[in-house]
């Protein structure tokens, strides 16, 4: 389907207009001559003259209903047209809308994910490092208590090991 401009369109209809009027006005002026002919007949000849005259008066006037038919039609068209051309627009303006909507969101979203993802990172790495100072910990009391004997403390400092274990295997999982 070709999509016309809608300047094209409305010229093309002016142009049909024009010839249409251009076709009634020379169906006018026969009729006119005609008319002025028939003034001018002698009487023995009148009726053959109005038996011409009303042919070309019957063809004005089924002319004139064509053009008239014709333009009604081309009216309708042309409505339909630009009720066309008004509903493309208004979706073209929403889709705009909606698009520039979306952009805004998605940047925002991005950022957000931006933020929240560094703040996850930043919290597995202060994991890491609690585990690691944990871990020391672990060793030297290890050492200690095979010196010394201290299970209470080793084994709380174990158990506290393994859940920061557990929770840094957790959220890197969720990565």
């Amino acid at each position: 389907m070709n999509i016309l401009d809608p300047a094209q369109v409305y010229l093309f209809h002016v142009a049909k207009a024009a010839q249409k009027l251009a076709a009634r006005e020379f169906a006018h002026k026969k009729l006119a001559l005609e008319l002025a002919a028939l003034r001018r007949i002698s009487t023995p000849s009148l009726h053959k003259h109005l038996k011409k005259l009303e042919r070309s008066i019957q063809d004005a006037i089924v002319t004139e209903k064509k053009i008239l038919s014709n333009q009604g039609h081309e009216d309708t068209i042309h409505s339909r047209l630009g009720s066309r051309v008004h509903e493309v627009s208004r979706a073209l303006d929403e889709y705009v809308r909606l698009s520039k909507h979306q952009s805004g969101r998605t940047a925002e979203l991005t950022k957000d994910l931006s933020v929240s993802d560094h703040a996850r990172k930043s919290a597995l790495m202060d994991i890491e490092r609690a585990l690691s100072r944990l871990e020391r910990m672990y060793r030297v009391e290890l050492q200690a208590m095979q010196a010394h004997k201290h299970r209470q403390l080793l084994h709380a400092i174990k158990r506290k090991v393994s859940s920061l274990q557990e929770r840094s295997q957790h959220s890197i999982s969720r990565d």
